[in-house]
């Protein structure tokens, strides 16, 4: 495991832990639990982050674009609480766990790398039911837009040019799938319900990967309610999905 220090915040240092598993890399802050990078290979076995994050790691401590944020996933879209907390990690041989405790409170955030799955899992005495706001670009550092980049919601097609006001609401029988050209796929199995944003909500104020602007299609937002635990597959494939 990896650990910088980033800043110093509310007198308590904020550092973003790294695990690389010789295939994927996974960072993440301990302010919020907060995930920051995914990098995955594509199929020229070239590395690519495909994750936004800030490209100025002070925004987090307000996070206006949600980027990577913990949320109470039945009640975000009315109160837009983030779960900013400073967390304890520990690292795992495969992941890293975060920690948040007191009297009365108790969260803890579970990221585990197994073969090709990021699995994340949440325990709490709260009375919430967790997620993560998580805005995906699998061209990697947002090379592009993801207009190009297929979306299918059990096999249908989604259609970035629909009203995203905010995080739009999806039923799902199966499973959401994002694929791109260089064959690099997101596939996320198992859910009833996703909320959804093409960067709808982005202001081009701030700046994500590597200087870029944050603008719409800058990337594409899941925010996933599953059971306690959620698992996100990767795909590395010679091409395209043909089925597209």
């Amino acid at each position: 495991m990896e650990v910088r220090f980033v800043y110093e915040y509310n007198g308590k240092p904020v550092n973003e832990y790294t695990i690389d598993t010789g295939k994927y890399k996974l960072s993440a802050l301990n302010l919020g639990a907060t995930l920051t990078k995914i990098i995955v290979p594509n199929k020229q076995d070239k590395l690519e982050s495909i994750l936004l994050r800030y490209h100025d790691y002070k925004l987090y401590r307000e996070n206006p674009y949600y980027l990577g944020a913990l949320v109470d996933v039945n009640n975000f879209r009315k109160n837009k609480k983030i779960y900013n907390y400073h967390f304890n990690c520990t690292p795992l041989e495969n992941g890293l766990v975060f920690t948040y405790q007191t009297e009365t409170k108790f969260i803890q955030v579970v990221y585990l790398i197994i073969d090709d799955k990021l699995i994340i899992n949440y325990e709490t005495n709260l009375k919430i039911h967790f997620g993560h706001v998580l805005f995906f670009n699998l061209s990697g550092n947002v090379k592009e837009d993801i207009i190009n980049q297929f979306c299918l919601i059990d096999n249908n097609q989604l259609d970035y040019t629909q009203r995203f006001k905010f995080f739009k609401h999806f039923p799902i029988m199966n499973s959401v799938k994002l694929t791109h050209e260089n064959g690099i796929s997101l596939i996320i199995n198992n859910i009833t319900d996703a909320y959804l944003n093409p960067g709808t909500y982005f202001r081009q104020k701030h700046l994500v990967n590597l200087g870029k602007k944050a603008k719409k299609y800058s990337g594409l937002g899941f925010l996933i309610k599953g059971g306690q635990t959620v698992e996100y597959s990767f795909e590395i494939k010679g091409g395209i999905d043909e089925s597209i």
